[in-house]
């Protein structure tokens, strides 16, 4: 089965720091990972890396097991695979619902599964602030079907929709 994502040998570097060294993981369908670690050990280095808004050094960057090493971000994203940076990234100077507006389109496949219902469904108290500032919102939650999901820091907005956490230990689940 083909990964979905995998980085083999990955480097990445900011200026002369060498950030990543030689990272090697492969994430396949259904599967999640947790990146964990204390603030500047290249958690989100790696992810931006991952999705082509670091330049990897060394390495390569496959989806769906083709070598997308050197692609633009934006071609990532057509591949279906979305990136929720740390800080919500939106636009604040919108409202909540123009951003869900700003970010609504068709997916990968052009369906439209995420309509605006179904994101105020799934995160009802966005349903209150559609008139606030678009601080209140995180629109990478898109009104799109994305196969793979990349979030940096998700707990800033969605820790009240978390149910559950599983640990993997020593390849025992818990």
């Amino acid at each position: 089965m083909t990964a979905l994502v995998e980085a083999v040998d990955l480097h990445a570097h900011y200026g002369e720091s060498h950030v990543l060294r030689g990272i090697s993981l492969a994430i396949g369908p259904g599967e999640s990972l947790g990146l964990l670690g204390r603030n500047g050990m290249g958690k989100t280095t790696l992810i931006r890396t991952l999705l082509t808004h670091v330049r990897a050094s060394r390495g390569r960057v496959l989806v769906r097991g083709r070598d997308c090493t050197r692609e633009r971000p934006d071609r990532i994203a057509r591949m279906g695979v979305a990136y929720v940076p740390e800080g919500r990234g939106i636009f604040p100077n919108l409202t909540v619902r123009e951003n869900l507006a700003f970010a609504a389109r068709a997916g990968v496949d052009g369906r439209r599964d995420w309509t605006q219902a179904r994101v105020l469904d799934t995160f009802p108290r966005l349903s209150e602030r559609l008139g606030h500032g678009g601080h209140q919102a995180s629109p990478q939650i898109r009104h799109r079907k994305n196969r793979h999901i990349w979030a940096d820091n998700f707990s800033d907005f969605a820790a009240h929709k978390i149910r559950e956490v599983h640990f993997s230990v020593g390849g025992r689940r818990t």
